[in-house]
């Protein structure tokens, strides 16, 4: 069990400060040329911020591209910069559904564990809904791993996360 919370504690993820071990990686789509962001009825249009982590928020934006989105880092918080989260980078990728954005976020680790060696962070599951004009709350999916050299996932959760768009000037 210890070793479960140390590999647990060790690692943080890039949109909460939740922590863990993670898989799946993948790779970034082609970006498709600048359109309005909309699609029945809902806008992604404009600047979002983190708002579970307000102050101290990271803030992006979103860009179609094929028959979905991206979300790009346009101002990135201190705690996501040690995560190692760049301005332009893409960290949300998806498509809209309805009144829901379902796609993937890339999550990073803190440091290099001694623990779970070869596992990588990178693109997991994510849904956001419309919640009023202006806000998407949703939810990604966190993974847990048992701290063995392994690093069998043992409990799989869902975190909360929560953006806001932030008023034009």
């Amino acid at each position: 069990m210890n070793r479960l919370l140390l590999c647990v504690t060790r690692r943080l993820v890039a949109l909460h400060l939740a922590m863990a071990c993670f898989a799946t990686p993948g790779a970034e789509p082609a970006m498709a040329p600048d359109t309005a962001a909309t699609t029945s009825g809902f806008s992604l249009d404009g600047l979002w911020f983190e708002s579970d982590n307000y102050p101290a928020s990271s803030v992006l934006r979103f860009s179609p591209f094929g028959k979905g989105f991206v979300a790009r880092y346009v101002k990135v918080s201190p705690p996501q910069q040690q995560l190692g989260f760049k301005v332009g980078e893409t960290v949300i990728r998806g498509k809209l559904v309805g009144s829901k954005f379902v796609g993937e976020v890339l999550l990073k680790p803190t440091n290099d564990s001694p623990l779970c060696k070869g596992v990588t962070v990178g693109w997991l599951p994510i849904t956001l809904s419309f919640a009023e004009s202006g806000k998407l709350e949703g939810r990604w999916m966190q993974e847990w791993v048992d701290g063995s050299p392994s690093c069998r996932v043992i409990e799989t959760s869902w975190q909360p996360y929560r953006l806001e768009r932030l008023p034009s000037k």
